[in-house]
């Protein structure tokens, strides 16, 4: 477990939605499904889940740019895999709280960074 980690030893994994922007279809269904209003472009996103130490330990399928990161961690299997007492590291996107402490796991989101890396002493679990 790398050092920055140290306050979160049962951290399990870190979430990502990784977004590929994709040429705009012909069809307007095809506009439709694909289309993200978060990106303001055609996308396709992939939920990735990454170790402390940098390894990829979940990757989901492709899904179209209009379906929310709730909504791909959820339908992806990726909370199926969590243990009882883990940690998951996410960004403010993720709205999986509910989810996550079902398997009775903890869900910790970092303050907003603002493009920087943030320091050990701001990273703090929910109520501390």
């Amino acid at each position: 477990m790398p050092k920055s980690f140290s306050r979160y030893p049962r951290t399990s994994v870190l979430l990502t939605v990784q977004s590929f922007f994709v040429e705009k279809s012909t069809q307007p269904s095809a506009q439709k499904i694909t289309w993200s209003d978060y990106k303001s472009h055609s996308t396709f996103e992939l939920l990735v889940g990454n170790s402390p130490s940098g390894a990829f330990t979940f990757v989901s399928k492709l899904w179209c740019g209009g379906v929310s990161d709730r909504n791909i961690t959820q339908k992806s299997g990726l909370i199926d895999n969590l243990e009882p007492l883990d940690d998951v590291m996410a960004d403010t996107g993720f709205n999986i709280r509910d989810m996550v402490t079902k398997k009775k796991a903890t869900l910790n989101i970092p303050p907003f960074a603002k493009g920087k890396s943030l320091s050990k002493r701001h990273v703090q679990k929910p109520g501390e």
